[in-house]
């Protein structure tokens, strides 16, 4: 065979296909070896070193030793707290049950002050007309019980307010129970109680942070103010006066809720204050005793209650 004719047929003859593809293994195979090789040695570069994975222990110790202090320390000191809340607690019963007591005290003598007054009063015909302006007086003055027919104003917070929070505009204050007070005894009232605390000429209504003092003692809402006199000729008054108009502005701007009824029987208890020991009292037309005489109940705003 001629040289020119084995030239000829090695033109012709097909080629391995195996062979090419064996030499594309071999290049991906040298590439992806390098690419390994290259993350290996940036791997091997970020990793820390051994003063590094040091001070990070240390910090881990550190924060944790400092939490557990915290926690030693605040499950010590909460029981001092908790005994010192307890101690409070205690001595504020203990004040309230010994007020309670003396209230009771206070009444009993009262009792006992009226039976021997009238025993003596009665065995005159001019003891027992004292023994009746006595009587008319002590009731305005709210020495004693009242019973009788009138109106009474509920005051309530706003619904979803807080009772908690001192500046939450839907809490009734200590001024819209005021209010309340004076309106009633601008229409007629011939006695006044707010909660079953009796209001008499030295009865203060104050605020205390959230609560609201009537005589000194804490209510809690709602605010029943109850004023004993004719129901329609008090419902009628009350309705036109300014108190009312701004208890109405009171419960639009910040929703406070205010409501009024007439009742045909309210029972007042008698006063557990401490009642001034003395008082001028204008005397009536055509009275000869002296000194004594009988008012009639004006309203004061600033304590709601009557001189």
């Amino acid at each position: 065979m001629s040289p020119a004719t084995a030239q000829g047929e090695e033109r012709t003859r097909p080629r391995d296909p195996a062979a090419s593809m064996a030499l594309l293994r071999e290049l991906v195979n040298d590439d992806a070896a390098q690419e390994y090789a290259e993350a290996h040695r940036r791997h091997a570069g970020s990793r820390p070193s051994t003063g590094s994975k040091a001070l990070l222990l240390l910090c881990v110790a550190l924060a944790s030793g400092l939490l557990v202090t915290a926690l030693v320390q605040n499950r010590a000191v909460a029981p001092e707290k908790e005994l010192a809340r307890e101690q409070l607690v205690q001595r504020a019963q203990a004040a309230q049950a010994e007020v309670e007591r003396l209230e009771t005290e206070v009444e009993q003598t009262r009792e006992e002050l009226a039976a021997a007054q009238e025993v003596l009063l009665s065995q005159s015909a001019e003891g027992n007309a004292l023994a009746e302006r006595i009587a008319r007086l002590e009731a305005q003055a709210g020495y004693t019980d009242v019973v009788g027919p009138g109106l009474v104003v509920t005051l309530d917070n706003a619904p979803g307010s807080d009772p908690a929070d001192p500046e939450d505009p839907g809490r009734v204050l200590d001024q819209d129970v005021v209010q309340a007070v004076n309106g009633l005894w601008l229409s007629g009232a011939e006695a006044v109680a707010v909660n079953g605390v009796r209001l008499t000429s030295t009865t203060a209504i104050r605020a205390a942070g959230q609560a609201v003092l009537v005589d000194f003692r804490p209510l809690v809402p709602p605010y029943r103010i109850e004023g004993i006199g004719d129901p329609a000729a008090m419902a009628q008054a009350f309705g036109a006066s300014a108190s009312a108009l701004e208890l109405a502005q009171v419960a639009e701007q910040y929703g406070i809720r205010v409501t009024t009824e007439q009742a045909q029987s309210l029972a007042l208890p008698a006063s557990t204050a401490l009642l001034p020991v003395r008082a001028r009292v204008p005397r009536p037309a055509g009275d000869t005793v002296a000194g004594q005489g009988s008012a009639s109940p004006q309203p004061d705003a600033t304590t709601g209650g009557t001189p």
